[in-house]
């Protein structure tokens, strides 16, 4: 059962159910063609593969199909729960994806091999005749497990005719717990977040984002839209920012952080107060990969929360 969206209009869950419906076509069938449904705003698309990652902007999804032909699921792929909600122009949360896959063969004995001619009961060896003995019959039994996926997802309505595109999709293996010392590594990577705007230096900060690909994307107070797709675009207009003033009140609350091995994600929130920026209650999902013994953010997709 597909669980509703909460905080959409029905016109909304119309539309992200159309992407939703693409997103597993492309990765089950390969079309439409990936890079079609990404922003052109800015966008990043991670995928958890072998013991690392694969992630791409909407420019190399486009320009390189060994990029894209990572991004596949078994056929069968269904979407089996929602949990979405509106932040201003953004549509955040997780989405959970299910197939079901053959498990290894379980081998089933069902009776016992005939030796056939008499002359094939025995064999050459070592100047006499051997016995052959008579083995096993195995017979094979096909079954099948359940395998699920969870995409976090940030989109926007900025395609043709206002259809909803991506920002940011992460795609990783489901598990039962995340790793707590993995945890703790995001979470220290977004409280650089905070210690940032607060004391006003940006130095910091730079160290944890990542270089390419790169997108964070925010509706400030004034509707607004910031889009920046190079970390040195997002240090540079924060520096600006806290020129005219540190935040008076940073923190990040309602922490949901799932990790796969390299790769994590994170929906909360973010209330901020920057004196050039206004004061910002934001609902924001982030997507971050290790490298370098430090959890370095990709995507970040951030709107204003209702009161």
């Amino acid at each position: 059962m597909v669980l509703p969206a909460w905080g959409l209009t029905d016109r909304d869950q119309t539309g992200l159910d159309e992407l939703l419906s693409s997103t597993v076509s492309t990765l089950t069938c390969q079309e439409p063609e990936l890079w079609s449904l990404f922003s052109t705003q800015g966008s990043t698309a991670i995928i958890r593969a072998d013991e690392g990652f694969v992630a791409a902007n909407r420019g190399r999804l486009k320009s390189k199909a060994d990029l894209s032909a990572a991004f596949v699921l078994p056929a069968g792929t269904q979407i089996t729960s929602q949990d979405l909600q509106r932040v201003g122009e953004f549509v955040i949360g997780r989405v959970v994806l299910t197939a079901e896959i053959q498990a290894p063969q379980v081998g089933e004995v069902v009776g016992v091999q005939p030796l056939g001619d008499v002359w094939d009961a025995f064999w050459w060896d070592e100047n006499k005749f051997r016995i052959r003995r008579p083995g096993p019959r195995v017979k094979t039994r096909p079954k099948t497990i359940e395998q699920s996926w969870q995409a976090t997802l940030g989109a926007i309505q900025d395609g043709p005719k206002r259809s909803w595109r991506y920002v940011s999709l992460t795609i990783t293996p489901m598990v039962q717990s995340s790793d707590e010392a993995a945890v703790g590594g995001v979470v220290e990577t977004l409280r650089t977040w905070e210690r940032s705007v607060m004391q006003g230096d940006v130095s910091e900060l730079s160290r944890y984002l990542y270089d390419d690909p790169f997108c964070a994307a925010a509706y400030t107070p004034d509707g607004q839209a910031w889009f920046f797709t190079y970390p040195e675009y997002l240090t540079t207009m924060l520096s600006s920012a806290l020129a005219m003033g540190s935040a008076d009140r940073s923190m990040m609350v309602n922490l949901d952080v799932s990790t796969s091995g390299p790769v994590a994600t994170v929906v909360g929130q973010w209330d901020v107060d920057i004196p050039m920026l206004g004061s910002m209650r934001m609902g924001l999902t982030c997507a971050l990969v290790k490298e370098q013994d430090r959890w370095m953010m990709v995507s970040l997709c951030g709107g204003m929360l209702e009161d």
